[in-house]
């Protein structure tokens, strides 16, 4: 469905629901990040396949596609009340075409496309990576204002263990864990588990025959192209030639795995620590990702275990920033949900 057309310059915009070649080139072909690692996504055409309900707004000419738009449709709540939303997952226009006010062509016609024809209330966010200079200037090009802060943790372990208890969930506990998945964030915002149970990688310890903590884990490589700073130096052309620590980090090949979804008793924060452990023996990974707000409780217990590995003492954590538009709620409820601290579904960062 066409929802732009310029005739004279041959230029116009359509909207489609699913993936095709021209689409997977592009999104293949993208570096991503800005103020942290530079890198390049590998063998993630199956994760683009299950975004959940894409509208992919192309903006095209009679012989190619020039940039585009991902944004997913999901239901999310705030402090327990749902909220349906529009999430800006994926946004590039060629560098060959950048400068000429496509970009801002493409992200305006994708936000009038979705006022006009998504129903209030709503909210539409994306998430950007780097500094608060950087963060401003996202949001105003995209016309949304920053709403929470984040950071980016790296968990690793150069031996890693599994603890007793440890298992694979079955399928015929879903419930039983997105029951408790909800209870540990009733009062947090940006929820969603759209995509948790992904491939069945949720895991869960096991204590007295009940489930007390759980977390999903997506294996992703990523080819790293460069990370700033003198320590980024010494992790790219250092750390891959020294036994043991290269299996933490190799840039040509980095392979690790994302986390979300968890949880575990509020009195027992060092079992996550555990179960991240055991997830990453079970996947033969020696390091992952997550992404904590701050000024949550949670991740403050467990900040102050510091037990997240050597990676995070030696990259420390990269600074992302939600931006967000609500649209159809009242000024008081806007602020109350600003005020949540922010879940982050991992499967949205891959």
């Amino acid at each position: 469905m066409k929802i732009y057309e310029n005739k004279e310059n041959g230029t116009y915009i359509e909207v489609i629901n699913t993936i095709n070649k021209e689409i997977a080139d592009l999104l293949w072909g993208v570096e991503w990040g800005t103020n942290g690692p530079i890198y390049q996504k590998v063998y993630n055409s199956e994760k683009d396949r299950h975004i959940n309900k894409p509208h992919f707004i192309l903006l095209k000419n009679e012989t190619e596609l020039i940039g585009m738009c991902t944004v997913s449709e999901r239901p999310m709540t705030f402090g327990g009340e749902t909220i349906n939303s529009l999430y800006l997952q994926h946004f590039s226009v060629k560098k060959e075409y950048q400068g000429k006010k496509l970009s801002q062509l493409l992200i305006d016609t994708t936000k009038q496309y979705f006022e006009t024809n998504f129903d209030e209330p709503f909210v539409g966010y994306a998430f950007i990576e780097g500094s608060n200079i950087r963060s401003q200037k996202a949001a105003k090009f995209i016309g949304y204002e920053n709403v929470r802060n984040f950071k980016t943790i790296l968990f690793s372990r150069l031996f890693p263990k599994k603890i007793k208890g440890f298992r694979r969930y079955k399928q015929t506990e879903k419930s039983i864990v997105l029951e408790k998945l909800n209870v540990f964030y009733k009062n947090h915002g940006f929820v969603h588990f759209t995509n948790t149970f992904h491939q069945d990688n949720y895991f869960v310890i096991e204590e007295n025959g009940e489930i007390v903590a759980g977390v999903q884990a997506y294996p992703v490589e990523w080819k790293i192209i460069s990370i700033p700073r003198l320590m980024g130096t010494i992790s790219m052309n250092v750390v891959p030639k020294i036994p043991f620590l290269k299996r933490l980090f190799n840039p040509k090949s980095h392979r690790f795995l994302v986390f979300d979804a968890f949880f575990y008793p509020k009195d027992k924060p060092e079992l996550l620590f555990q179960l991240l452990e055991s997830t990453l023996v079970e996947q033969q990974r020696y390091s992952g990702l997550l992404w904590l707000d701050e000024e949550d409780k949670y991740f403050q217990a467990l900040n102050q275990l510091n037990q997240w590995g050597i990676l995070d003492k030696v990259e420390g954590r990269f600074p992302v920033s939600a931006i967000a538009k609500f649209h159809g709620l009242s000024n008081d409820g806007i602020e109350a949900n600003k005020r949540l601290p922010i879940y982050v579904a991992g499967f949205d960062n891959l």
